[in-house]
């Protein structure tokens, strides 16, 4: 498996620095897997997280953090160090 940089570093609550972290994780995994970008629907099904709201906050966190490229337009997600792995 390769290295994909940092995992997210905390931020306030203890709950959401975990959710942050299982959301990274998922991601990474999904791409070291298909090298595709997961959408928001194969995240939550990935992490069990069952609300809408928690997860678009938690990516919203991840993209201020700079930790993932995300458009809430759009129905994937990326981690930024992939971007060196692509062939494009």
């Amino acid at each position: 498996m390769s290295y994909m940089g940092p995992e997210p570093e905390p931020r306030t609550s203890s709950k959401g620095e975990a959710r942050r972290r299982l959301i990274y994780r998922a991601i990474k995994l999904h791409y070291d897997k298909t090298k595709e970008d997961p959408t928001l629907q194969e995240i939550q099904e990935m992490t069990g997280i069952r609300s809408f709201n928690t997860l678009t906050k938690q990516l919203k966190d991840l993209k201020e953090d700079g930790i993932i490229e995300w458009d809430q337009l759009s129905p994937t997600v990326r981690l930024i160090d992939h971007d060196q792995d692509r062939e494009d």
